[in-house]
This record gives C-alpha cells, structure tokens and sequence, in this order.
C-alpha cells in the first residue's frame, strides 16, 4: 500500500513540474509576441506613406559662396549624396 502512494505522489509531483512548465513556456510566449507586436507598432508609427514618397525631398545642404562664385562653406544637419534612383 505505501508503495502505491509514493507512487501516486511521485506521478503528481512530475505533473504538477509539467504543468509549472508549461505555465512559464505560455507566459514567455505571450511576452515575446506582446513585446514583438509592441515594437512593430512602435516603429509603424514613424513611416511615410508610400504616395508621399514620390514628393519628399531630403533637407539639404547649405553652401556659401566667394564672389567668384567659388564654394567656401557647406553646412547640413544631414549630410546626403544625391544620386538618381
């Protein structure tokens, strides 16, 4: 008789670690796809849309000239190459 219940004892201590795990596994989960779906939104936020891209134009340098037209000076926030895409 006691052998049966140190059985049944051992079976619902291994199911009650089974159930723990699965516990912490469904909350690391749900974690990471709240924290997935927290970044996606977060970062969604700040794009353009996409009928606005054919109209942007980046800010652009500032160049002062000499009186023989030559450039001295450049200043920019930004500093961009312009090329064709």
């Amino acid at each position: 008789m006691t052998d049966t219940l140190v059985h049944r004892r051992e079976l619902s201590s291994k199911r009650a670690w089974r159930q723990r795990g699965v516990c912490i596994l469904l909350v690391v989960t749900l974690a990471g796809i709240g924290a997935l779906g927290g970044l996606a939104a977060v970062y969604s936020v700040d794009l353009p849309q996409i009928h606005d891209l054919g109209h942007y134009r980046p800010i652009s340098n500032t160049i002062l000239y000499d009186d023989q037209g030559r450039a001295f000076a450049s200043f920019a926030l930004q500093r961009r190459n312009d090329r064709a895409v």
